[in-house]
């Protein structure tokens, strides 16, 4: 579907080789990862649930996740690195 991703070069040789895999999904699941956090975030502080801190819990989660996908070979750590950066981003701009 997407031959880029499949692409493997010799700066992947004795690295990761599931690397150009496995990064489109990490970033996905930072995604989702990421307003889940801010999700429990938001509510825990405000009460309510503020779509703003949603979306911000969205982009951050893509951020961190997308920084370290070349480096992940599990896809629990996509996971605990978006809802980490979506808990980050909602108690940053709720309380601060």
């Amino acid at each position: 579907m997407f031959p880029i991703l499949a692409y493997q070069s010799d700066a992947y040789n004795n690295f990761n080789h599931y690397s150009p895999y496995v990064s489109p999904l990490c970033i996905v699941l930072g995604l989702g990862a990421g307003v889940v956090g801010s999700l429990f975030t938001t509510t825990l502080i405000n009460g309510i649930i503020i779509y703003r801190d949603l979306i911000h819990g969205l982009i951050a989660g893509a951020i961190v996740v997308g920084s370290s996908s070349l480096y992940v070979s599990n896809l629990m750590y996509s996971i605990i690195a978006g809802v980490t950066g979506g808990i980050i981003q909602a108690i940053i701009q709720n309380l601060i």
